[in-house]
């Protein structure tokens, strides 16, 4: 799929688009769409894609619906839109998660940065240095792999969750209670 225009422009665009789905559950509908539209595809073009109904992408990008994590991260990847608009569905969805993940990351990246850092800036590095150097980079990319099976675990877990939360709301509503 091509994205018309300067990519400048196309830059300048997604960055509001970011900024747009920072704001809450409806508005991360609103970002969608926007990027939808930015790309040229239909709503049910997106569906098919994605695997669900016409109508239902429609709840999620005008009355901020919040689907599964699956068919969100599915959406995401149709429609192009970087990770972080995930992290901002997370944030909004799962909170408690949320938080447990960013500070998690964020603390065992700040270490590997450092001592990256530290090495980077180093003009002259000795052959040991620069052996440490690759190693800790090799190290940072693979707790960013290992960070993104982690997530995916939790989505699945996540799923899993919405499926007996919605089985047993059923079950409750088939027993008339509330």
């Amino acid at each position: 799929m091509e994205i018309k225009g300067p990519p400048e422009e196309n830059r300048k665009k997604l960055e509001a688009i970011l900024e747009i789905a920072n704001k809450g559950a409806e508005f991360l509908g609103t970002a969608i769409r926007k990027r939808r539209e930015m790309l040229g595809l239909k709503i049910y073009e997106v569906a098919n894609k994605v695997g669900v109904d016409p109508v239902y992408i429609t709840q999620i990008e005008k009355h901020g619906k919040l689907p599964s994590p699956l068919t969100m991260q599915k959406i995401i990847d149709e429609v192009m839109l970087p990770n972080e608009v995930f992290k901002i569905y997370l944030k909004i969805k799962y909170p408690v998660l949320y938080e447990k993940v960013e500070s998690n990351d964020a603390f065992l990246y700040f270490e590997f940065e450092k001592k990256i850092e530290k090495l980077l800036l180093k003009k002259n590095k000795t052959p040991e240095e620069q052996e440490t150097l690759e190693r800790e980079m090799s190290n940072l990319d693979a707790m960013g792999k290992e960070s993104r099976v982690k997530i995916q675990k939790s989505i699945k877990m996540l799923e899993k969750i919405d499926k007996l939360h919605s089985k047993l709301k059923s079950n409750l509503e088939r027993e008339g209670k509330p």
